[in-house]
């Protein structure tokens, strides 16, 4: 099952030297359980010293990463997401539940493309033209969403 969800990620992969981020897009309970073991796979059977993957369900994003250097990982996770939603670390995973709110209500495209954008800029700074934390994607989001309605 992880193999195949590894496999059919295709282009949801961004790698930066040794660390890779997964997006799982839209996912279900199941989905969500197997989060964990798939960090896991990335981390022992690849050269990837920190893996972090996502994916939406129920318009929260949840986010689980493992790192060589996992405070330094829980560190950035907490900087950028644990005012708007639950952040812990438990097993040697760090872990995060955000919200969507407003973000909720885009098409399923632009929400990809929002969460993408946010997590590419939070994890890897600077490789990537944009802004500087989730809330400057606060007028983006909500030019989006009036343009939808």
């Amino acid at each position: 099952m992880i193999d195949f969800l590894l496999n059919e990620a295709g282009s949801n992969v961004v790698i930066r030297d040794s660390s890779v981020l997964l997006n799982m897009e839209f996912i279900n309970r199941k989905d969500l359980d197997i989060l964990p073991k798939v960090v896991d796979k990335l981390v022992s059977t690849e050269d990837i010293d920190t893996a972090i993957v996502y994916g939406i369900k129920d318009e929260v994003v949840y986010i689980v990463g493992r790192g060589v250097v996992n405070g330094e990982l829980r560190d950035i996770i907490n900087t950028h997401f644990s005012n708007l939603g639950k952040v812990k670390e438990t097993n040697g995973f760090t872990l995060a539940m955000v919200p969507l709110g407003i973000a909720g209500m885009l098409s399923r495209e632009n929400l990809l493309r929002l969460v993408d954008d946010i997590m590419i800029k939070v994890f890897f700074p600077g490789k990537t033209p944009g802004f500087s934390t989730a809330f400057d994607r606060l007028n983006e989001i909500k030019q989006l969403v009036t343009t939808q309605v």
